[in-house]
């Protein structure tokens, strides 16, 4: 799912056809990954670049979801707990 999400994002950031609020919303979901590959991995524009962007916002997003499931999980047993 997290590599569907980075996917989807990096192609309507650079869609020339996307409403401006969608480029500036993927272009900010894009944003961390591209950082860490252009100053951690001195990467430049092209099949590098955005391989490793692709699989950096992927481990990014893949734990932020796990964080996320694991928190509504919580929620959920501590409903049933109460209840």
């Amino acid at each position: 799912m997290a590599s569907a999400i980075t996917v989807v994002a990096l192609v309507q950031a650079g869609s020339a056809y996307s409403a401006p609020d969608i480029k500036d919303i993927c272009g900010d979901l894009v944003g961390p990954g591209m950082a860490i590959a252009i100053y951690w991995f001195h990467a430049e524009l092209g099949k590098t670049f955005v391989l490793l962007t692709v699989a950096i916002n992927t481990l990014i997003y893949s734990v932020l979801f796990g964080f996320l499931l694991e928190f509504l999980l919580a929620i959920l047993r501590r409903r049933k707990l109460q209840s």
